[in-house]
């Protein structure tokens, strides 16, 4: 899916299933890490980001199948922290 938002940007829907399991996995283990140490609530993230509380629920559980990359930056955000993308090489 490719959309356009508000700001003219492009929305792109992240496959996270072809995500290497190890990008994944950083990737949800940095984002229950900051909401633990932030001591926010599942809730109170969820308002920070727009979205509900069972949605928090679900990316905490491993549920990125219907993640889009806005939703990932937007929880980013919400912990001051930003969202990087990279392409790198494939080791041979």
């Amino acid at each position: 899916m490719v959309s356009k938002s508000q700001y003219g940007e492009r929305e792109v829907a992240l496959n996270f299933s072809e995500i290497p399991d190890e990008a994944y996995q950083t990737i949800l283990k940095t984002m229950i890490k900051a909401r633990e140490k932030s001591g926010l609530s599942q809730i109170e993230l969820a308002r920070r980001v727009g979205t509900k509380q069972s949605v928090i629920s679900r990316l905490e559980r491993g549920g990125f199948s219907k993640a889009t990359i806005e939703t990932i930056k937007k929880v980013a955000e919400a912990f001051d922290m930003r969202l990087e993308i990279r392409l790198r090489h494939r080791k041979a």
